[in-house]
């Protein structure tokens, strides 16, 4: 019977075989400040289309104000919050504006994926507990560069979300 040693998982020993990200201490180019992204940590290639792993640290907020709203026209948005549980706002894609009186809120306990269709407004998730929540966001590479509307709310748009 032949032996195999157990190694450390690095970027040299690992390189022949794939690529790989601690998605809870990301060390890569980040973008945003309070809801921190990380792009594209690993990438997958599948029958040529080529699929981002991102994570998104989000901190605890006493209170979850929704100041911003995205959509994605063609893409389906994954997400999978890996050490807490979250809030993620959703409003539906029937309009090129964010409509905050068709916004909804649903607790995704942590170890739950979902998936949000094309067109849907959302934004980075709200962490449920103290501290900050990492979340898993699977998207084909680079949509944030070229299928991503992001709308700034003015005050009157803005929604609280209540637990």
């Amino acid at each position: 019977m032949r032996k195999v040693k157990v190694q450390p998982l690095t970027a040299e020993s690992f390189a022949q075989f794939g690529s790989f990200a601690d998605l809870l201490r990301p060390e890569r180019p980040c973008i945003g400040s309070s809801a921190v992204f990380y792009p594209d940590c690993v990438r997958t290639v599948s029958s040529g289309s080529c699929t981002g792993y991102s994570a998104v640290v989000c901190e605890y907020t006493q209170k979850m104000i929704v100041t911003e709203a995205e959509q994605h026209n063609y893409t389906t948005e994954v997400l999978l919050p890996l050490d807490g549980d979250v809030v993620c706002f959703v409003s539906p894609a029937l309009t090129d504006r964010f409509a905050p009186e068709l916004a909804q809120a649903f607790l995704i306990p942590q170890g739950t994926v979902i998936a949000l269709n094309p067109g849907v407004w959302h934004k980075a998730p709200f962490p449920v507990k103290e501290g900050k929540t990492s979340t898993l966001v699977v998207l084909p590479e680079r949509t944030y560069a070229v299928d991503c509307f992001v709308e700034t709310l003015v005050q009157e748009k803005q929604i609280e979300l209540m637990l």
